[in-house]
């Protein structure tokens, strides 16, 4: 996730909230729910450390989340992405978001920062690159999946009794079935 989808997620329990911040809570426990795990940019750590009165607390926050190891710039990224050869430190943060999932550190980039969202059209798959509406939408699709079997249901698998009768017949044909389920 970009900073913005972080600052939305942390400020929502804030008094006045954050305008972004219902749908970025739902963003992060439909991923938890789902096993991705959240990534967050060493750029984003730039980013907060950089904010000045909240530092203490930003940094605080991002103890929460997954902290990628600093990405190498890859130049090429910075060619196609069209950044300055003199980078400010937001576009210096951007880049090295870029570079983690240009790299493979993460698979998908969620930001509602459009100027970066326009970069990483340039450099990657826009299927990467995903803005909090996008992204909650493929993430409720993934939790929607319905059998197309009558009388089949999905369900998360803590949720069956591991004495269920109809786990009788792969108990015997599989001896640690107990084991592996758990």
């Amino acid at each position: 996730i970009d900073t913005n989808i972080l600052i939305a997620a942390e400020d929502h329990s804030s008094p006045t909230g954050h305008p972004d911040g219902a749908e970025a809570s739902k963003l992060l426990r439909s991923a938890q729910g789902l096993g991705f795990t959240v990534c967050v940019s060493s750029g984003t750590q730039s980013d907060f450390a950089r904010s000045g009165a909240r530092q203490q607390m930003r940094t605080q926050e991002l103890e929460r989340y997954y902290l990628l190891d600093p990405i190498p710039v890859d130049p090429e990224v910075a060619r196609l992405g069209k950044f300055p050869s003199e980078l400010g430190p937001n576009d210096a943060a951007d880049l090295e978001v870029l570079c983690a999932l240009a790299s493979g550190a993460a698979d998908f980039l969620v930001t509602q920062d459009v100027k970066l969202r326009v970069r990483a059209s340039r450099v990657l798959s826009a299927e990467k690159v995903l803005s909090l509406a996008e992204a909650n939408d493929w993430l409720d699709s993934l939790k929607s999946h319905s059998s197309s079997l009558p009388n089949v249901s999905i369900v998360p698998g803590y949720s069956i009794l591991l004495q269920a009768s109809i786990f009788d017949s792969l108990r015997v044909t599989y001896p640690d079935f107990d084991g592996w389920w758990r």
